[in-house]
């Protein structure tokens, strides 16, 4: 029998139970929005990841496929007043995919506060804060140590 976390049609989920990879994206998009100083939350207001810093309100929505209701997604976020939503897409083909949703649906007034991507500039950045944060931490733990040597 398939795993239900790995049962994906059209980017919906099989008995509501996301699937791996969109839960391991919102986990990344979480320690990067988290990272870059915005107070974060996953599932905030339904947005897959939410973050306030300062004035301002960033939106990350995860699409493994092409689907309107990326449209619906993104008028909600800015109706619970995101400033900026970044869509993050699987590969290109999919980013291409969104972006022509987008191309069609979105209005103009909110054209300038959305950028889609793909999951590779999630990734890299999840890694290059994983590992400041490593040296960080490696940085603190030897401070510690000096302390306490005679």
């Amino acid at each position: 029998m398939n795993d239900p976390l790995d049962i994906v049609i059209l980017g919906e989920t099989v008995g509501g139970t996301p699937p791996r990879r969109h839960t391991i994206m919102k986990a990344a998009g979480l320690r990067v929005m988290s990272g870059a100083g915005f107070d974060s939350r996953m599932e905030l207001g339904r947005s897959d990841v939410c973050g306030r810093r300062g004035r301002h309100v960033l939106c990350l929505e995860i699409e493994l496929a092409p689907n309107p209701h990326v449209l619906v997604n993104i008028a909600r976020d800015f109706a619970q007043g995101a400033t900026f939503v970044n869509v993050a897409c699987p590969d290109f083909r999919t980013q291409a995919a969104v972006c022509r949703l987008l191309d069609r649906g979105l209005p103009p007034a909110f054209r300038h506060c959305v950028s889609v991507v793909t999951f590779s500039l999630i990734d890299f950045l999840d890694q290059v804060i994983l590992s400041e944060s490593e040296e960080i931490s490696q940085r603190g733990a030897g401070d510690k140590q000096q302390e306490h040597e005679p």
